[in-house]
């Protein structure tokens, strides 16, 4: 049977919103059953108190093993709510409820409407790749050389090129936020960047599951982890190697997400990956301690399609995903490229400005 989630519609909770610094109880109401997950489930809610009032809220039920310290994650979380996020379009905790003695809590977020995963965006230049690798695409597909304002065919939406640089380029400023702010986000990846447009063409995004977010290193003088390393295809090589994640990993994730927005594919999985057993082995030798950069690697090297739309890419912004994919980037964290290096790249490459 499939999960309908703990809680029935109509269900009443009370949480700890801050005003000025201070607690005050509110009561939340369940509309109906979102999602469930391994680890937490989530509602669309409302205010109880506000009779009448359409707004709504995603609450999020956290059950699961969802951190190696249950406690700690909970008073995270509630540390956050006192405070505002530090960029918008953030799903950040707008109030907790209580603990069980299980370790279980909920709490409150923005609902965010109309938006759609990045990874769409990405599956649409996939889509086309294959087709081009198995010869079904024509030399002169639109696609294949696609303008700056071209729209995408293979896309419903039918976003543009620079509507795709513009969804980076406000990907890239809220990361760069969460690291000034003394931040490490964690799992950066096309699940977790939403993005609409807007009836004037204008690209809005959000970023959700902003509960992973953990203190820098930097800024707390010490590794803080709960046990949460982030997405499979966007792991820095040093989190597959047991690592705890810093603004560093951050930073190679976010490169390998921009790649794959424009090109289609994870800059490290070229055809030599693509040639062995994809096994835990395998993939920490060739993702963790033996990464090549698709591009510049003739043993691992991209297929013809994701190199085509390499070479469509403005100077400037083939000069940052060279040097977040260069030897010295992939195997010293610090070397890393900035968020904001990112968001100057694309700015200026795409003349968005």
């Amino acid at each position: 049977m499939a999960n309908q989630g703990n809680f029935a519609p109509g269900t009443k909770l009370a949480f700890s919103e801050y005003k000025n610094g201070r607690p005050v109880k509110t009561e939340y109401k369940v509309v109906r059953f979102l999602a469930g997950g391994g680890q937490a489930d989530t509602y669309i809610v409302q205010k109880a108190s506000f009779l009448g009032s359409s707004q709504k809220y995603v609450m999020k039920h956290v059950y699961g093993t969802f951190a190696s310290d249950k406690s700690k994650y909970y008073r995270k979380l509630a540390a956050m709510a006192k405070f505002e996020p530090p960029a918008p379009n953030m799903t950040w905790p707008l109030a907790i409820s209580s603990q069980t003695e299980s370790g279980s809590f909920c709490f409150i977020m923005p609902f965010l409407e109309g938006y759609s995963e990045s990874s769409r965006l990405i599956s649409y230049i996939k889509r086309w790749n294959s087709k081009a690798t198995h010869d079904e695409a024509q030399p002169n597909d639109p696609y294949f050389l696609p303008k700056l304002n071209q729209k995408d065919p293979n896309d419903p939406a039918g976003m543009t090129v620079k509507q795709r640089a513009e969804v980076i380029v406000q990907a890239a400023t809220i990361i760069d936020a969460i690291h000034k702010a003394g931040y490490v986000f964690s799992d950066v990846s096309g699940k977790n960047f939403l993005y609409k447009t807007n009836r004037d063409g204008h690209v809005e995004v959000a970023l959700i599951d902003t509960d992973g977010l953990l203190p820098s290193a930097s800024a707390s003088g010490h590794t803080y982890t709960l046990g949460m390393s982030g997405t499979a295809q966007y792991r820095a090589p040093e989190i597959l190697l047991g690592k705890s994640p810093s603004v560093e990993s951050d930073r190679h994730s976010l490169a390998v997400w921009a790649f794959r927005i424009l090109c289609g594919s994870n800059p490290l999985d070229g055809k030599y990956t693509h040639s062995v057993e994809w096994s835990e082995d395998n993939v920490k030798q060739n993702f963790g301690v033996n990464p090549k950069f698709i591009i510049s690697s003739r043993v691992n090297c991209a297929s013809p399609a994701v190199f085509a739309h390499w070479q469509l890419l403005p100077d400037i912004v083939k000069k940052y995903f060279l040097l977040s994919f260069s030897s010295d980037a992939l195997h010293h964290p610090a070397q890393r490229p900035t968020a904001e290096l990112l968001e100057k790249c694309i700015s200026a490459g795409y003349k968005l400005n």
